[in-house]
């Protein structure tokens, strides 16, 4: 069986046999598959559905016997599916006392489950009932109830496991309570977990530790520092430092885990669970069939009487100190009353600097009104003078744009850049192209083809410039010296020369070798001038 519900009254302490499972490898039960239902949502789901309301912890809503609740068959697809969300675990469980409805249901619904009943003594109903509010102390009704829902709760259990002992574990609350090793050896081979599960000792340890840890008094939501730490806040550093170091340092705790660990609340409970025969029969009938039996008949039989007389000179000496503290409580109220009063005096005298202050405030204010004036005097002739410097840049911008106007008419008149101007001509790029072209000779093929493209784009981008002559450029004769001397120059002017007749084809490589020859007698001639200078 690899499937396992937990299931006890709320006071039993079933959580500690739910961690003392974990701890020996068993895996809480996931959310079902489509439905996305946790166990214990099914169980209180399939509760309310059927007008039942769990059992709470120190409620008594168990006012009658416990019934088991006809479930449809219709409900059993959340069951499937629960089982279907957590196949992928080699074991796995969940606990909840409101399962004590529905414990028919899934006996009949998984047919592998194992159920572990969990019982204690009725004795630690009422510990964790009154912890749980101060009204509850004089409440005989509310008492009568909560020992009757224990009983009525337990005897279900007890049926149930008389009916399904083959399934079933009833494991007294203690013993994973005590952490005892040979008693959770026990447990282990009762649930048939191998050895290469948890180590026992090591459960041991982590139960033992869990357990004292759940049992340490609660601590006060305010400290003593924290009182001194308001007093300073508050402006009474003198009263702080007179408060005695454990005025409040001694508090007494009245939460759950202080009360259960109390020796004489132990012993009223356990003599007042005696008051109830048909409890301790029942409880002495559990642990008669259980399978793993608590210590004793009587979960607080060894109570000692000494700790319990000790345990009442402690709340006579915790009354007998708040007493003390009530004195030191008005004697500081009287030193607080002293300070409120050196408070209010203190109050008068700044009431009176603040007058002081504010008469000063007005004279300071009537001199910056007179100020203020004279500001604006100078203000007023900061903008005369902010006005006539506008005007100026005003008039200075004309200024700039008609002599801006002047030298562009005259750079348009007098242009320069003949030299650029030339190379862009057409005669230059036809020449640059043709000494590009003659480097291959695929291209050498489609030279004329390139050279009237080249043509038609220099004749549209003419006439989109709509450039000056270059004759009235300023520097055209000097350009024109240099750029004339350039093989590109000579090679496209003898090409332009002989294209407009189609008999002057035939002399066309002899004129662009004429001009090729003419430049190189140029270039050997200007070298021979050099070197001679």
């Amino acid at each position: 069986m690899n499937k396992i519900i937990i299931v006890g009254h709320p006071n039993s302490g079933y959580e500690r046999v739910e961690s003392m499972l974990q701890h020996f490898g068993m895996s809480a039960a996931l959310p079902a598959l489509h439905e996305k239902l946790t166990a214990v949502e099914i169980d209180h789901t399939l509760c309310k559905a059927h007008g039942f309301f769990p059992v709470a912890r120190n409620q008594s809503d168990l006012r009658g016997p416990v019934k088991q609740i006809d479930i449809a068959p219709v409900w059993h697809g959340l069951v499937m599916d629960l089982v279907r969300g957590n196949l992928d675990q080699p074991l796995w469980g969940w606990a909840d006392p409101a399962a004590i409805h529905l414990l028919d249901f899934w006996a009949n619904a998984i047919p592998d489950l194992m159920f572990v009943l969990v019982y204690n003594h009725p004795t630690n109903v009422l510990p964790e009932l009154f912890s749980s509010d101060a009204s509850n102390w004089d409440d005989d009704e509310l008492v009568g109830k909560s020992t009757g829902s224990w009983r009525r709760y337990n005897e279900a259990l007890l049926r149930f496991y008389h009916r399904n002992m083959d399934r079933c574990l009833l494991i007294h609350s203690e013993c994973a309570a005590n952490g005892d090793k040979s008693r959770l050896d026990e447990v282990k081979g009762l649930l048939g977990l191998s050895s290469d599960d948890l180590s026992t000792t090591s459960a041991v340890g982590q139960l033992t530790g869990d357990f004292n840890q759940s049992h340490e008094p609660s601590k006060s939501s305010e400290s003593p520092d924290d009182a001194l730490m308001s007093l300073e806040q508050t402006g009474a550093p003198e009263i702080a430092q007179q408060m005695p170091g454990d005025l409040l340092a001694r508090q007494t705790s009245f939460s759950p885990n202080v009360i259960s660990a109390n020796p004489l609340m132990n012993l009223l409970a356990d003599a007042m669970a005696k008051q109830s025969p048909a409890d301790i029969e029942l409880y002495e009938e559990l642990q008669a069939v259980a399978t793993l039996p608590g210590q004793g008949t009587s979960y607080f039989s060894k109570v000692d009487i000494l700790k319990a007389w000790r345990g009442l000179g402690d709340l006579l000496r915790d009354k007998h100190q708040l007493m003390v503290q009530a004195k030191q409580l008005n004697s500081q109220l009287e030193s607080l009353e002293k300070y409120r009063e050196v408070t209010e005096h203190r109050e008068e005298q700044a009431i009176k600097d603040y007058q002081l202050l504010m008469t000063q405030l007005f004279e300071t204010q009537e001199h910056l009104e007179a100020n203020l004036a004279e500001k604006q005097k100078y203000q007023s002739l900061a903008g005369n003078l902010e006005k006539s410097e506008r005007i100026a840049n005003t008039h200075l911008k004309q200024i700039r744009r008609q002599l801006n106007q002047v030298i562009t008419r005259h750079r348009l008149r007098h242009p320069e850049g003949a030299a650029k101007r030339l190379q862009e001509d057409l005669p230059y790029v036809i020449g640059a192209t043709m000494i590009r072209h003659a480097r291959s000779v695929w291209k050498l093929l489609f030279l004329p083809i390139t050279l009237w493209f080249v043509a038609r784009r220099h004749r549209e981008k003419s006439r989109q410039l709509a450039l000056p002559p270059i004759a009235a450029y300023d520097d055209y004769e000097e350009a024109k010296e240099k750029i004339e001397c350039h093989l590109s120059f000579k090679l496209g002017e003898a090409w332009l020369k002989h294209i407009h007749k189609p008999w002057n084809f035939i002399l066309m490589p002899f004129a662009l070798l004429g001009a090729y020859m003419g430049y190189r007698r140029n270039r050997k001639a200007n070298v021979k001038l050099r070197g001679t200078d």
